[in-house]
């Protein structure tokens, strides 16, 4: 679990990233999880952005994301979501 105060640090880090990978529909699919799995192994913060039609279909892609990796969702702006996986 993230602090407030590594949250906010990662947040602002994150603007100076891209999105990876863009998830169509908010449908959460194996190649994207293995995709996200993939991109954790080099990187502790990474950026997707989600395609739905309303914020909440967005946010359960982002939350089951979040439940399948094991990744702390840092932000959620629009269709864009922040995840980290600290490295152990």
């Amino acid at each position: 679990m993230v602090d407030q105060k590594l949250r906010k640090v990662l947040a602002g880090q994150a603007h100076r990233i891209k999105p990876f990978l863009v998830i169509a529909d908010a449908a959460v699919r194996e190649s994207h999880l293995e995709a996200i799995r993939a991109q954790f192994t080099t990187h502790e913060l990474i950026k997707v952005r989600i395609l739905g039609e309303s914020k909440e279909t967005i946010d359960v892609a982002a939350r089951e994301i979040c439940e399948t990796i094991g990744c702390d969702l840092i932000a959620r702006t629009g269709h864009m979501a922040v995840f980290y996986l600290a490295k152990d």
